[in-house]
Order: C-alpha cells, then sequence, then structure tokens
C-alpha cells in the first residue's frame, strides 16, 4: 500500500498514530497533508479549519502526525460554565463534539506539479491520548469517595448507549437526548446519591471503573479540573485547607521629587488543600491536576476558579500503605477571568 494509516472508529489525537507515504515515483520529492476539521462545542461557535503540512520524502517515505495537529486547535476552556456541571440532577449533559477530520495528502515534484493525490475522509478525532478507562474518558479506574463527593463521568454518545454506561449511576435516567454518536457527554452524580441507591459505604463499580468508599471526614472540598481528553474530572479534598494572602509592593520613584514611593499593591492568594486518603492508583490523577491549566475548587459553596502551582507528587507510602498530601493553588480573582 502506498498508505499507512489507522483506521479505528474513533482516534485520539495523540496517540502514536502516524500517517505514512510511500514514495508513488522518483519524480516525487514532498508530501503535503490537507487537513479538513471541523469543531463544535463547549459553547463556542462550530468553526471549520483548512491547515497544509509538509514532509520531505527521505527513504521514499514521508510521515506526517495527523492527530498531533487537531491536537491544537480545540476550543480553549476558561469558564465554568462551560463544562456544564450539574449538581441538582443526573442527566446527560452535552460537552463537545470529536473532530470531525478530512484528509489529504498530494505527492509534488521539484517542479511543484501534483504527482499523486490520496484521499482519506471521515475520521473522528478526541483530545489527549486513549485513557485506561475507555469507554469512559478518564485514566482513574480505581477512586476514593467521601459522602459528599460530587463526581462527574464523561464518555462518547455512542458508549452511553451501547456500553448502558449510565447505569453505574444506579438511576434510571433519561438518556434520550444523547442522540450524537461522536459527541461527548457528561453525567454527574453525587456520592450520597449512590449510597441512597447502592447502600451506604458500599463499593460501587463496574467492569471498568471502582468507587471505593472511605469513611468521611468532617468536611470535604469538591474540585473539578479537565483532564488529558478535555473533560470535567473530579477530585474529592478532606475538609482541611488554608488561604495565605501575599502583598507585592510596587515602589516607583517620584520623577521630580526623586523619593521613592507605593504606586501599585499586587495581592496573591495561595490555597492549600489536603487530598485526605489516597489509594497508590490516584497518584497519577492527582499530577494531571497538578499539570492542569486551571481547576475549580468549591469553597463556601461558590466555585472559584484556581491555578495548580504544585512542583510534585509524592511518592507512594508503601509501609503504611496510606498516603495524603497537601496540594497548593492560586486563587484567580474575578477580574482576572
Amino acid at each position: 500500500m502506498s498508505v499507512n494509516f489507522t483506521t479505528d472508529e474513533i482516534l485520539f489525537c495523540l496517540d502514536n498514530n502516524p500517517l505514512e507515504i510511500e514514495q508513488s515515483n522518483e519524480n516525487s520529492v514532498v508530501a503535503r497533508m490537507y487537513l479538513q476539521m471541523h469543531f463544535e462545542g463547549y459553547g463556542t461557535a462550530s468553526y471549520d479549519l483548512l491547515q497544509d503540512y509538509e514532509q520531505v520524502f527521505f527513504e521514499e517515505k514521508a510521515t506526517f502526525y495527523p492527530g498531533e495537529e487537531v491536537q491544537d486547535f480545540f476550543a480553549e476552556i476558561n469558564r465554568f460554565s462551560q463544562i456544564r456541571i450539574n449538581e441538582n440532577e443526573v442527566v446527560p449533559e452535552l460537552l463537545f463534539n470529536a473532530a470531525f477530520v478530512n484528509i489529504v495528502v498530494k505527492e509534488f515534484d521539484s517542479k511543484d506539479k501534483v504527482q499523486k493525490i490520496y484521499e482519506l475522509n471521515d475520521f473522528y478525532f478526541l483530545p489527549g491520548k486513549k485513557p485506561m478507562a475507555f469507554p469512559y474518558l478518564t485514566n482513574s479506574k480505581i477512586r476514593t469517595t467521601y459522602s459528599g463527593s460530587l463526581i462527574t463521568l464523561s464518555a462518547l454518545g455512542k458508549d452511553i448507549n451501547v456500553e448502558k454506561l449510565s447505569a453505574i449511576t444506579g438511576s434510571d435516567i433519561d438518556i434520550s437526548s444523547v442522540t450524537d454518536e461522536f459527541a461527548v457527554y457528561s453525567l454527574t452524580m453525587k456520592r450520597s446519591e449512590l449510597d441512597r441507591i447502592f447502600g451506604n459505604q458500599k463499593i460501587v463499580n463496574d467492569s471498568l471503573i471502582a468507587f471505593e468508599p472511605i469513611p468521611p471526614p468532617r468536611d470535604s472540598i469538591d474540585a473539578i479540573f479537565l483532564n488529558q481528553n478535555l473533560c470535567p474530572e473530579w477530585f474529592t479534598f478532606s475538609g482541611e485547607w488554608e488561604e495565605h494572602p501575599e502583598l507585592n509592593h510596587i515602589l516607583s520613584k517620584h520623577t521630580e521629587r526623586g523619593v521613592d514611593f507605593k504606586a501599585k499593591i499586587e495581592t496573591k492568594n495561595t490555597l492549600k488543600l489536603n487530598t485526605g486518603w489516597l489509594f497508590e492508583e490516584e497518584l497519577g490523577l492527582l499530577a494531571e491536576m497538578m499539570q492542569s491549566k486551571y481547576c475549580w475548587v468549591k469553597l463556601q459553596n461558590e466555585w472559584v476558579r484556581c491555578i495548580p502551582i504544585g512542583k510534585k507528587v509524592l511518592p507512594y507510602d508503601s509501609e503504611r500503605n496510606v498516603n495524603s498530601q497537601i496540594v497548593e493553588f492560586q486563587k484567580v480573582e474575578e477580574n482576572e477571568r
């Protein structure tokens, strides 16, 4: 074959999935890949893009990575309202559509004359890598939960319908709104509701994912961030938290009097949260949260946007078989959002 490329029903942008073109004749010197992309969702208007990329043939081959290029154009999410966390009822919420992509590759000779054309159509791309709990769009298969935990799960419409992924909620929810096979929907529920349905302090699980109950602290704090698939991911901190305001005094010199004066005061609020008890399997999730661009933390019944500023995840303590860590965030003031 002259073209080698995976043709799975759904592709993940950052999986190792090259598109290889074998030189069709000795006159071809370069290959150009044209991506026709359609994006839609997260509260933004749908948009189409056409991008082209060029590779020189080397040892009679040219290699492209379409997914890595598609990844760059998914909409940026920076408002809590865009991720559609419904705390009141368990209903499917439409987040975004998989990118619909058509690919055209052309071979050119040294005079820029087309030698060969290949067309590869109707691909669906999701951001990130294929997650470990697929078809759930999360890498976290085992999770600790408090009675107050807010849980959110995301999946493609076709998997919610065919794989019956909504069954883990324990509720006979209406999924008639899940009509687009290649759109991503989320389901948000509270652990307290799962306790009511399945029984208090019961493990709630299916073949892919498990919610392990642990004794509740005096209080708990919910956090939401975007995981590597650009889907809302959840984390529950114990109720222990601290806020540390820091003032930065900006001084300037008076041009006429030649004396220093305070020109401006900048305030930085650092938030410290305790993870509470963690499974070893959750350390990857913690690292993913610390690498995310933004988090939303629910403090005193209000969702506050924060920037994770922790530098590392501590190693798991295998002797105690327990792990808890302090995670730092910088709060984003209202006028910075």
